[in-house]
């Protein structure tokens, strides 16, 4: 007798756009538990994802971030699984295949460039992200042309989180004064009935999952 998975729920989105944040507030808010892609790296090579990109490359990171992913999609877990994929992911049509497959619920988190920006520089120098490239700007610029399409095309639900103090991000003024993230965007409702219009403009209704996968 097969035993049937726990829902898991995917968040997708480019580095900076409080993945993991948001998913360990997620897990907590759900009664689940959280994967982060950077903490599976750290356990299955030995090295920090910056550790190995120096002594590997790229390639080698992006790999293992794959790696992960298709872990977790094809696990069983105790209770929602909520899993901060790293923004490679989507690069290659086997994973993007394998999440169309996996039946699990799929977020894209987005801010805007400068936001993305301030926070990645904040993980540089707080020690907790490599520097893949030294003009940020042009690098994410770079990784919304590539990568943008294939998270609206996965996402069940999109919420924009500009209001959310991530990680090591010190904030704009407005952040500050009211750090977390919104709470109606990161309701289990919004995520798990992600069909019903959602009533908060942050949270984008996505169009049925059918129709943009046939």
């Amino acid at each position: 007798m097969s035993v049937p998975k726990s829902p898991t729920i995917v968040l997708l989105g480019l580095m900076g756009t409080g993945k993991s944040s948001i998913g360990r507030a997620l897990a907590t808010r759900m009664g689940g538990s959280y994967s982060d892609s950077d903490e599976f790296i750290q356990r299955t090579t030995g090295e920090t994802a910056r550790e190995l990109l120096a002594d590997e490359g790229v390639a080698a990171v992006h790999g293992a971030e794959r790696a992960h992913l298709l872990a977790e999609l094809g696990a069983i877990h105790d209770g929602v699984r909520v899993v901060g994929a790293a923004a490679s992911v989507v690069d290659t049509a086997e994973v993007r295949a394998a999440i169309r497959q996996s039946g699990a619920r799929v977020v894209w988190l987005r801010a805007r460039l400068d936001t993305l920006v301030r926070r990645f520089e904040d993980a540089v120098q707080g020690g907790h992200r490599p520097r893949y490239d030294n003009d940020l700007d042009a690098m994410f610029r770079e990784q919304i042309g590539q990568r943008a399409r294939w998270y609206e095309s996965l996402a069940d639900v999109t919420v924009d989180t500009e209001r959310c103090r991530c990680g090591n991000d010190r904030g704009t003024s407005r952040e500050r004064h009211d750090p977390r993230p919104d709470r109606r965007a990161l309701t289990p409702f919004a995520v798990t009935h992600s069909a019903a219009a959602s009533p908060h403009p942050q949270v984008r209704s996505p169009r049925h999952r059918s129709a943009r996968r046939a």
